[in-house]
């Protein structure tokens, strides 16, 4: 058992950097749908 511990860190690296980039994109699209939705709003009020 003790010579598939690098797999553990090997698979927890790879899950780590799997769910950063899943996170990131996850708050790429909600900052650009909310920065669309205030310009939105900005033209109503303005005009």
């Amino acid at each position: 058992m003790a010579d598939a511990s690098w797999m553990i860190a090997v698979y927890g690296g790879i899950g780590g950097a799997l769910a950063g980039a899943v996170i990131a994109l996850m708050l790429n699209f909600i900052f650009r749908r909310s920065q669309a939705w205030l310009d939105e709003r900005k033209k109503r009020s303005m005009g």
